[in-house]
């Protein structure tokens, strides 16, 4: 949990072309690395709707800046009018923001994040391309790629329109709000994967596999053509599984922790597809209560691919309710990334059901690697058993 209260909140405001844009930095006193992060909102909304990672951005020891697009929502605390806003003026809007952040962070400077949700991640991923050398990781929710396809088709969210014959102004059904036509033409302009083609540095996609407004598809075809820049730095993409355009609770979690293992440079070497068994063993003891769950499933992951054989269990103490000692215990039988047949041994711990504890063995030589490698666990949440995906 994130203890807000000993955070920092302060505002900050930078101007853009004469417009003001409003903004909050977020710091902890107590943990600082002096490493920049600015998180930009998506369409319609305000830096409230961000200012959750910024606080456990701060929770981990970096400084993050939110702040409100010019125009970008009837509720933003900057200046500027709906109808003059677009990508294009957005990513002005984040330049200033960069030029005022990396200023403060000194030294640190060259260590700066962006993160962006839905149509902040798109104006952040045209930044970084157009300021390469000024990013040096670039992290993105659900990032509306699909923008510069809807405006060609003419049907943008509730907006529809001629895109042939753009209007000055497309109402919303029912409303007085209205989209301007630069925001449909700088869109249609645009390519999507040549936008981000620029940028060289490491990237993070973070897409719910049910996004109906904002396909995964985009983020896919995005990671793979970033995959392939000679040179670059690392693609990762993680997908939340049944979540839609934005994460809650245990999703937003997830998100989260596969963000810290980004930014500590950890790669996902796993994924464990856990299929609880029933029947249960439960032996109670006084106060406390020890729970047998015996599981099967699938292992998969670009080093190796195999299935969870028979004798799989994790078995959980606790005492009153309190976890005492969780234990998973199981071994995979499978190939590794060279076609040769193997096996990986797992055994996962903890004392306080949420810092695990893993540890891999392997017969492989490919993988041996592994047996001396810290590995470290993010649990995905799901009915019928959790997924569960290891990092190294």
């Amino acid at each position: 949990m994130i203890n807000a209260s000993a955070l920092l909140e302060s505002p900050f405001y930078v101007s853009r072309d004469g417009l003001k844009l409003a903004g909050t930095k977020y710091a902890s006193p107590e943990k600082d690395n002096g490493i920049p992060v600015i998180i930009s909102h998506g369409f319609l909304n305000t830096r409230e709707n961000v200012a959750q990672y910024a606080r456990q951005f701060a929770a981990w020891g970096f400084t993050a800046y939110t702040f409100d697009f010019a125009g970008g929502s009837p509720k933003s605390e900057s200046d500027g009018k709906f109808a003059d806003m677009s990508v294009q003026t957005e990513k002005q809007d984040l330049f200033r923001v960069m030029d005022y952040v990396r200023e403060k962070a000194g030294d640190n400077a060259g260590k700066l994040i962006l993160m962006g949700c839905s149509q902040g991640g798109f104006v952040s991923a045209m930044a970084a391309a157009e300021r390469p050398d000024q990013v040096n990781k670039l992290i993105l929710f659900y990032p509306a790629l699909c923008i510069p396809d809807d405006a060609r088709r003419g049907k943008m969210m509730f907006f529809s329109f001629n895109p042939e014959k753009v209007p000055e102004r497309v109402w919303a059904p029912g409303t007085t709000m209205a989209l301007g036509r630069r925001y449909i033409k700088d869109a249609q302009a645009l390519n999507a994967f040549t936008a981000l083609s620029g940028y060289d540095g490491d990237v993070l996609f973070v897409h719910g596999t049910e996004d109906k407004l904002v396909d995964i598809a985009y983020s896919e075809m995005a990671a793979t053509a970033l995959a392939d820049r000679e040179g670059a730095g690392e693609v990762h993409m993680v997908r939340v599984n049944g979540a839609g355009h934005g994460f809650e609770g245990r999703q937003q979690t997830y998100a989260m922790q596969s963000v810290r293992q980004f930014l500590l440079d950890r790669e996902e070497i796993l994924t464990v597809d856990v299929r609880l068994i029933k029947p249960f063993k439960v032996v109670k003891s006084g106060t406390r209560t020890t729970t047998t769950l015996p599981f099967d499933g699938r292992g998969r992951g670009n080093y190796f691919e195999g299935v969870i054989q028979p004798g799989a269990a994790d078995v959980q103490v606790r005492d009153g309710g309190t976890p005492v000692h969780f234990r998973a215990d199981y071994t995979l039988t499978g190939v590794d990334c060279t076609g040769t047949g193997c096996t990986l041994h797992v055994i996962n711990e903890t004392d306080d059901g949420i810092h695990w504890h893993p540890t891999v063995s392997t017969d492989s030589y490919a993988l041996a690697f592994l047996n001396d490698t810290p590995v470290y666990t993010v649990f995905e949440s799901r009915k019928g058993g959790p997924l569960i995906h290891l990092y190294a």
